[in-house]
């Protein structure tokens, strides 16, 4: 086995349960979320990890601590695995803060994160965030585990965290990789699921409430491993795989091609749309 690196997101809070912006307000868990942390840290801790970080913050640090006393592990904190710091819209929900500040919510969605005062922009809080990990990995032995709590740039529809590698590099270390595990808590419209299935990972997935596109294809390839109970079906990936699983997901994926998209919207997309 060579070092492993696990990304852990804290338990519930009730800015969480609110929809209120987080950030770098040092909100605690709140009853459920003390409740996750005990039961993540259980399934965690069959994984044997060596080492454990995490930001400063309660939340997180709470949910470390679950994980350090069940595995007699040291916990240790550092600040620059803070979740973003979003300014003035902390303990805003989506609404209060278009609300509050409309010019600078408007310039948010499009794409210029500099207008809410106070804020990080995903850029400097990866940036930050990468420089903790990298630092910290060069310590990690060989056949270790680090597990790392915090370290999420936090956007309302899921996590969002700066890419650590290149495209082609990230594509390459799929390659190598097993398994490939996701759990997304709404619908998910993104392609890193489908790169990793079309690189030969076995897909590992919590389903999701809204449109999934990866979720029916990893169903169909091997249904044991889409389940709310990530653990079960991460060990039945590593453990029991399914024989051919990566040629029949390349057969999947056919429809996912850049040919056949083409074709679709050239033979059927835009002469409906032509002739309305």
């Amino acid at each position: 086995m060579s070092r492993r690196i696990i990304l852990w997101r804290h338990g519930r809070t009730e800015w969480n349960l609110a929809g209120r912006v987080q950030g770098q307000s040092d909100v605690p868990l709140d009853d459920v979320g003390r409740q996750q942390a005990r039961e993540s840290a259980a399934r965690l801790a069959t994984l044997g990890p060596t080492r454990i970080l995490t930001s400063d913050l309660r939340r997180a640090a709470d949910t470390a601590s679950e994980l350090g006393i069940l595995c007699d592990v040291g916990v240790e904190r550092d600040p620059r695995l803070r979740e973003m710091s979003f300014g003035e819209r902390e303990g805003l929900t989506w609404a209060e803060s278009w609300e509050r500040m409309p010019e600078g919510m408007q310039a948010w969605v499009n794409g210029d994160e500099s207008k809410i005062p106070g804020s990080e922009t995903h850029a400097e809080a990866g940036d930050r965030f990468a420089a903790a990990l990298r630092e910290h990995v060069t310590h990690l032995g060989e056949d270790e585990t680090l597990v790392v709590v915090g370290a999420h740039t936090g956007s309302e529809d899921g996590v969002v965290c700066r890419p650590l590698l290149a495209p082609d590099d990230y594509r390459a270390l799929l390659r190598r990789a097993r398994v490939y595990v996701t759990a997304p808590r709404r619908e998910d419209y993104g392609i890193a699921q489908l790169e990793a299935l079309a690189d030969g990972c076995v897909l590992v997935s919590t389903p999701a409430p809204g449109p999934y596109a990866a979720a029916a294809l990893a169903r169909a390839l091997d249904a044991r491993t889409v389940s709310d109970d990530l653990a079960t079906a991460l060990r039945t990936a590593l453990d029991d795989p399914i024989a051919g699983y990566a040629e029949r997901a390349s057969s999947l994926l056919a429809p996912y091609g850049r040919t056949t998209v083409d074709a679709v919207v050239a033979e059927r997309v835009l002469p409906a749309l032509l002739s309305g």
